[in-house]
């Protein structure tokens, strides 16, 4: 397989929706949504999650990823739907999320059973297992506020997942990471620096279901994978969903729920006046350079942990920086 064909069936397909898009005005999200987190100054296209699943159709040639996208399709079309609509809640999305997790469960070996020495029994494992995925689906979507964001962090991620899979042999599932890799690069080619498209709730849902079955997979088929390095790997869009939730619910005493400007990098392009692109970069930079350190020390639980403490604490002293406007930088238009 040539895994250049896969990077041009993203590119084309970007490129039909931003003409489509742009020529009979549909697919749109618009400048003046009143969304919050909207930072985007024209109407730009929201589908961009299309061309990442038709690029990903090429893992149709692998009976492993037959059952991925499988199990995707419930959590790509509820996202899609309400990209399109606007008019699915929050509820009804967590509940085909949930379907796609008890499909990957029970079509994949996905299970999560043992944290290391601590083997879980089987009903909570399978709880376990289902909110992790649903977290983590919904953790990509929860950092797509800046141009390539979200699909860099993607990117990141899976060469993450992709380099230690070919570390330990797992050539069959490495081959699967690259595939979505190359399917995500085609769309980020669009989006970064210019933002011509958006991934939508539906790329972003599956970009996001996409990476915990590929970081459940690794661990379960190779003991020499730490059970932790997932979370290692995937710390910085899983973190924000649970401070996102914290800071909702308890400090500000309203919906677990509802959209805000107060992430991380909402911050960091309102309060230091960064452009868009340059914002969005920095903390690509961040992750890049981070995600270096978890494939190195890939077997190693301790080393892993600490690294996630780091990164908390790290991105805690950031936001508090942030929120007090403590950043001492030059703006950047």
């Amino acid at each position: 397989m040539s895994y250049l064909a896969v990077l041009a069936v993203s590119l084309f397909i970007n490129f039909v929706i931003i003409l489509i898009a742009k020529k009979c005005k549909i697919m749109m999200d618009c400048e003046n949504s009143c969304k919050p987190q909207r930072f985007h100054l024209t109407a730009t296209p929201r589908v961009g999650g299309i061309s990442i699943m038709s690029a990903a159709l090429f893992m149709l040639v692998d009976p492993l990823g037959r059952m991925i996208l499988l199990a995707s399709l419930p959590v790509f079309f509820i996202g899609l739907f309400e990209d399109l609509s606007g008019a699915v809640s929050p509820k009804i999305r967590l509940l085909f999320m949930t379907a796609g997790a008890v499909i990957a469960v029970m079509a994949l070996d996905v299970l999560i059973t043992q944290i290391d020495f601590i083997k879980l029994p089987y009903y909570f494992a399978m709880a376990f297992t289902l909110f992790s995925l649903v977290g983590v689906t919904n953790s990509i979507n929860i950092i797509d506020g800046l141009h390539g964001l979200a699909s860099g962090a993607s990117i990141v991620a899976l060469f993450a997942l992709f380099t230690v899979a070919y570390s330990v042999g797992d050539y069959q599932l490495g081959r699967l990471i690259i595939i979505m890799t190359f399917a995500v690069c085609g769309f980020f080619i669009w989006v970064y620096p210019w933002g011509k498209i958006f991934l939508g709730d539906g790329g972003a849902y599956f970009l996001g279901f996409v990476l915990g079955l590929f970081s459940i997979l690794l661990v379960n088929r190779n003991e020499n994978v730490s059970v932790w390095f997932p979370l290692a790997v995937l710390i910085f869009p899983i973190w924000e969903v649970i401070f996102s939730i914290f800071r909702r619910k308890v400090i500000r005493k309203g919906d677990a729920l509802s959209a805000d400007r107060l992430h991380l990098h909402s911050l960091l392009y309102k309060r230091t006046k960064f452009s868009n692109s340059v914002a969005s970069g920095i903390l690509l930079l961040i992750y890049i350079t981070y995600q270096l350190l978890t494939v190195m020390f890939y077997k190693s639980s301790p080393v892993l942990v600490l690294f996630i403490i780091v990164f908390i604490i790290c991105y805690h002293i950031s936001y508090i920086k942030l929120v007090r406007f403590s950043f001492s930088v030059k703006s950047t238009k």
